[in-house]
């Protein structure tokens, strides 16, 4: 709200210079009143008393009207007033019902001392009258309310609202607030707005602008034929209130390097003095402003200023100065200590120092080195933790960081970065080498193992209890023959520092026999020993071959190394001292039987 002072008098502001911190009473005469026109807010009279014999009447007037309280006016002090539909009020509780005449200032001498927020042949046919009085003493606050006037009487709809508030005091308020309704002038030529005691002693606004001017001298056309409306919210004021409290400074915000602060407007004013230092004593003047607020920004963080302010009531008026300390916030710094825990391959836990000017933070992880942007999606938490989750394994990401800090800040981007663990998977087991006591297994190795488990027995369940190994192939020796077996093996791995154990892969094989015929229900037997052999081994069947009964010799990859005719013998024996040692498969066939079998060449 800005406040214009349009008219002040020197000898009345002089006079009342030993009376500074007090309460100012009004003393004068009308033409003495201070006048000032602002803007504020209008609120309709919710509560108040209606006077019911003006509401929807014209030229008519209301006696011993209650104020509530002593109000002082001119020098003297009133309890009651009369009012008038045509938009004046008397101090003398004068009851005449017409008294519209505003261009004659003679009437003043029969109804005043009086005051005339809207003097004019208005009606209130349409509209109501109430009046009601709040607040404790001394700052009591008298409230007269026309609402919904029609201006001027042959007006066909309402056109204003408004209020008179006498301060217990002394100062005057008029507040208007326009209606739907237009201003219908008809013969009465305008209104005039003032304060008056007689057609000698009075106070008149020029116009209804927001920055009317008054006379007390020539009361012209300019005075009685206002014709346009004062604006919505539109306050008229006479009087000065005290000059006794200064203004009441406080912080509307702050971050680490700026402040800005408030207070509220103060009447009278005719401007404030501030100063903003670090030193706690107020200087002995200060930079004037006829604003309500001031901001500052360039400050240092962590430290302490202070504000001081007062009012400048009058040209020559001062209030004591009113200082309030602004320490800054201190730097809203990026975060630091970041730390990863519970790292897992879909899940992580992030963690860092907690600041205590942070009003929260913000975060997003994502596999983008790059700070986030506005179209970055991230997420906030008042927490120094969060929990990252649905991550994907063995893939790198970042965690950026930031925090919000009091006064509305915000830090820099903290990144740091993870990688999330493989997940630690079983071996896939080939079995290889099969002979009568004995089998290799192998594996692929394990990505991130270090180590694996096995368990080997005739159960298809692992007991749970393995043997480690660091290679990735086991010979399961010694077995018996024939026999079926079950190899059990798990990984133990490491990465990122995350050890884990997988679950059990499970393979089985069973052991060659020692002769074929231990599993024949023919009678048919095929016996091959020794084995394993070096340069030499036999081959027995039960059977007298037949004349295609052949011996076939094949290397581990399958390639045929020997084709053999058995000739008619039973016994026969293969020459292996040209082969290289390893394992070799001997197939015998004849036309009733096809059996196979595995040697070692040591």
């Amino acid at each position: 709200m800005k406040i214009q002072p349009l008219r002040k008098l020197a000898l009345f502001f002089t006079a009342l210079v030993a009376l500074a911190n007090s309460a100012k009473a009004q003393t004068g005469p009308p033409p003495t009143y201070n006048f000032y026109a602002y803007n504020e807010t209008f609120n309709y009279l919710t509560s108040g008393t209606v006077i019911s014999s003006l509401s929807g009447q014209d030229d008519l007037t209301a006696t011993s009207i209650p104020i509530g309280f002593n109000f002082l006016y001119a020098g003297s002090n009133y309890s009651q007033l009369s009012v008038n539909t045509n938009g004046w009020i008397s101090f003398n509780n004068f009851s005449t019902t017409h008294n519209n005449d505003n261009p004659n200032l003679a009437n003043l001498n029969s109804f005043g001392p009086c005051l005339l927020p809207l003097w004019e042949d208005i009606s209130n046919l349409y509209g109501t009258l109430s009046y009601a009085t709040s607040g404790t003493a001394p700052n009591r606050v008298f409230t007269l309310e026309y609402k919904n006037a029609i201006w001027d009487y042959l007006g066909s709809s309402p056109c204003i609202t408004f209020q008179v508030r006498l301060y217990e005091g002394g100062v005057i308020k008029y507040h208007y607030k326009q209606e739907s309704g237009s201003v219908n002038i008809g013969t009465s030529g305008g209104c005039s707005i003032g304060i008056g005691a007689s057609s000698s002693s009075w106070q008149f606004l020029d116009n209804s602008s927001t920055a009317p001017t008054t006379t007390s001298s020539s009361y012209t056309s300019s005075n009685y034929q206002i014709t346009t409306r004062p604006a919505t919210g539109q306050v008229y004021q006479f009087g000065d209130f005290p000059c006794a409290a200064a203004p009441v400074p406080s912080i509307s915000s702050k971050t680490s390097t700026s402040a800005t602060i408030t207070w509220a407007a103060m009447l009278p004013s005719v401007n404030y003095e501030y100063a903003f230092n670090t030193t706690g004593t107020p200087p002995a003047t200060g930079t004037p402003t006829t604003a309500t607020s001031y901001s500052q920004s360039g400050l240092t963080p962590a430290t302490m200023y202070y504000f001081h302010i007062r009012n400048k009531c009058t040209p020559t008026t001062y209030t004591i100065w009113q200082t309030i300390p602004v320490e800054t916030y201190p730097p809203c710094t990026k975060p630091v200590g970041l730390t990863i825990k519970n790292l897992y391959l879909d899940s992580a836990t992030v963690v860092w120092r907690k600041l205590w000017n942070a009003t929260g933070y913000e975060y997003v992880v994502n596999t983008d080195r790059t700070d986030p942007n506005s179209t970055t999606t991230t997420y906030t938490t008042p927490d120094t933790t969060f929990g990252a989750k649905n991550l994907q394994e063995g893939v790198k990401y970042y965690v950026h960081i930031k925090i919000k800090c009091l006064g509305g800040e915000s830090s820099a981007w903290s990144v740091d970065s993870f990688t999330t663990p493989v997940k630690c998977r079983p071996p896939h087991l080939t079995v290889d080498y099969q002979h009568i006591d004995r089998a290799i297994v192998y594996w692929n190795l394990v990505p991130s193992a270090w180590a694996y488990e096995y368990e080997i027995s005739q159960s298809p369940t692992p007991m749970g209890k393995g043997t480690e190994i660091k290679n990735n192939s086991f010979l399961a020796f010694p077995m018996k023959p024939g026999e079926v077996y079950y190899f059990h093996a798990r990984s133990k791995c490491l990465d990122q520092n995350v050890r884990d154990i997988s679950e059990w892969g499970t393979t089985s094989f069973k052991t060659f026999p020692l002769s074929v015929s231990d599993n024949r229900t023919d009678g048919f037997a095929l016996k091959v020993y020794p084995n394993p052999a070096k340069d030499m081994v036999t081959l027995e069947v039960s059977d007298i071959p037949d004349a295609d009964a052949r011996i076939y010799v094949y290397d581990i990859a399958g390639k045929q190394m020997a084709a053999i005719p058995v000739d008619g013998k039973k016994v026969h024996q293969v020459q292996l001292g040209s082969y290289a040692p390893g394992v070799y498969t001997i197939k015998y066939t004849d036309k009733a039987h096809t059996e196979t079998t595995r040697i070692t060449r040591q």
